[in-house]
């Protein structure tokens, strides 16, 4: 896990990417969550951020249209940023229906080039 702060720490921009189940996150991203919790010091006497100013943003999979199935989590998503003092970017989220692969059609795959433009301010 410290490899993995280092990374965040270092890094412009972190992407979370999850399937939604149940319209939320499965429980190893809600973990890895949880600990990242840590790099925000406002417990006790700490102050300040490890990762403040980093953007952040969502790539999803979910089997409800977006809003009803992965907005949940995006709102969760969006109040850490906002107690983190992170910049959230937004989501791109693909619903994953009759066994097709998601990220594999044509629409899926220039969705994504789209997104990965507005990640890199482009």
């Amino acid at each position: 896990m410290q490899d993995i702060v280092s990374q965040v720490v270092q890094s412009d921009c972190f992407v979370l990417a999850t399937p939604i189940y149940t319209w939320y996150c499965p429980a190893e991203m809600k973990a890895v969550l949880d600990r990242f919790y840590g790099m925000n010091k406002y417990y006790g006497q700490g102050r300040g951020s490890l990762w403040k100013g980093k953007k952040c943003a969502i790539i999803a999979t979910h089997g409800y249209d977006s809003n009803y199935g992965a907005e949940p989590f995006e709102i969760g998503i969006k109040r850490l940023c906002e107690h983190s003092h992170l910049n959230y970017i937004g989501m791109y989220s693909v619903r994953d229906e009759e066994n097709k692969a998601s990220f594999q059609t044509e629409k899926a795959i220039n969705g994504a080039k789209k997104f990965a433009r507005v990640l890199l301010g482009k």
